[in-house]
């Protein structure tokens, strides 16, 4: 029987929202007027990394961009905001956290999201009611793969490790929630299973109803 935990950590996109290949085409059609033309299957490599790491190694890659990062987030979110009716939910994803805060566990987001894309995807989504803590971007310095962002989460939720359990969808929040010593759940949205455990996941799951399954809820 799969312990009932007293803490769930989710991943943001690709968890609970498909928002990660808006993000590419965002980003895509942000550097064609630039004359920099990406497939979205490259810019689709940086799932689960911030914009920040993005645009600092396409401008080292292409220093004919003369636009700064700030200026390249601020028209990457102006396209990002035409695209947002695509965004959909992970299926069962909503319903699993209602069901978790119903039966009183501590639930808890980490992405790395800016507050800008986070907020967009709370709203669509309708949970703010529903995740009692919260690390973006915004909150830390380092980012996954890092463990900073989820060694936040601990502290905010003064969180055991063995009463918690983490659900990400890439490998760079994997090795971040791993190396914050987190049971990790891999959700095969993004990555296929062999993937999530060859770097780190604890076991897989395909859907929320595998994981309700191995709750026994």
């Amino acid at each position: 029987m799969f312990p009932i935990p007293k803490n769930i950590i989710f991943d943001l996109d690709g968890v609970l929202i498909f928002s990660e290949h808006l993000h590419a085409v965002a980003k895509q059609k942000t550097l064609a007027p630039l004359g920099i033309n990406l497939t979205l299957e490259f810019i689709d490599s940086y799932t689960g990394r911030t914009d920040q790491v993005f645009w600092e190694e396409i401008k080292l890659s292409h220093p004919e961009i003369k636009e700064d990062i700030l200026t390249l987030n601020n028209l990457k979110k102006e396209v990002y905001q035409t695209l947002t009716s695509e965004l959909k939910p992970v299926t069962g994803s909503v319903e699993f956290v209602t069901e978790a805060k119903n039966k009183g566990i501590v639930t808890g987001v980490v992405t790395s999201s800016d507050t800008f894309y986070q907020s967009i995807a709370f709203d669509f989504l309708g949970v703010n009611s529903l995740i009692d803590h919260l690390v973006n971007a915004d909150a830390v310095t380092k980012h996954k793969p890092d463990p900073m962002p989820y060694l936040k989460m601990k502290e905010l939720m003064q969180a055991k490790t063995t009463e918690t359990f983490v659900i990400e969808d890439s490998p760079s929040g994997i090795k971040a929630a791993k190396t914050a010593g987190f049971f990790v759940v891999g959700l095969t949205t993004s990555f296929d299973s062999d993937k999530l455990k060859s770097v780190g996941a604890d076991f897989t799951i395909d859907s929320y109803q595998d994981l309700k399954k191995k709750l026994e809820w």
